[in-house]
C-alpha cells in the first residue's frame, strides 16, 4: 500500500518541477507552455499586420503521460521511503 506521505511528497515535488520547467513568456512574446516532462498545455498569441491570433492547445495524450510519470514517481518515492525504514543505522 502506498503511504500518504509518499503521495503528498510526490505531488508536491512534481508540481514544483512542473513549474520550474514550464515557460511563462506571455508578457514578452505571447507564449506559455506547461507540463513536465511533456508539455500538455500551450498558449500562444501572434501579432500580424492583419490582426492578432490566439492559439490555445491542450494535449490529452501528453497530459495522461504526465500523470503516468507522476504515478511512477510516487511509487518510486514510496519504495525509497519503505527501504529507508527497513535498514536502521547501526552506531
Amino acid at each position: 500500500m502506498i503511504k500518504k506521505k509518499a503521495i503528498l511528497w510526490g505531488i508536491a515535488i512534481w508540481i514544483i518541477i512542473t513549474l520550474i520547467f514550464s515557460v511563462f513568456n506571455a508578457h514578452a512574446n505571447g507564449f506559455i507552455s506547461i507540463g513536465f516532462p511533456w508539455h500538455f498545455y500551450s498558449y500562444k498569441t501572434m501579432e500580424a499586420s492583419l490582426g492578432s491570433a490566439l492559439t490555445v492547445s491542450f494535449l490529452l495524450i501528453d497530459f495522461l503521460l504526465d500523470l503516468i510519470a507522476l504515478l511512477a514517481f510516487i511509487i518510486l518515492l514510496n519504495i525509497i521511503l519503505l527501504n529507508r525504514r527497513k535498514h536502521p543505522k547501526i552506531s
